[in-house]
């Protein structure tokens, strides 16, 4: 097994901290994810903040959410990766 300091949450604020260093207006907070999808050129989220429901296209996401999130979120991820997800156990 491997261990991470600040565990799943230390890996989002790593990824966080180095890309807000050199692109702070690609960096989204206090945002709800609703979905991420596959699309031509890479993905499309939806999130809502405080303003509304928006859509974004990107190249690259990065979810870090527990796997039974990500399941919900990302519905269009492989067979293969959500049967890996539902065999993880906590505690």
């Amino acid at each position: 097994s491997y261990v991470c300091d600040g565990g799943n949450s230390g890996i989002a604020k790593a990824l966080r901290s180095s890309l807000n260093a050199k692109h702070p207006e690609k960096i989204l907070t206090n945002s709800f994810v609703w979905r991420v999808e596959p699309s031509d050129k890479g993905a499309s989220v939806i999130y809502s903040d405080a303003t509304g429901i928006h859509r974004v296209n990107c190249r690259h996401a990065i979810v870090t959410t527990p796997p039974m999130v990500t399941r919900r979120i990302a519905p269009a991820l492989p067979q293969e990766t959500k049967d890996r997800f539902a065999q993880l156990s906590y505690g």
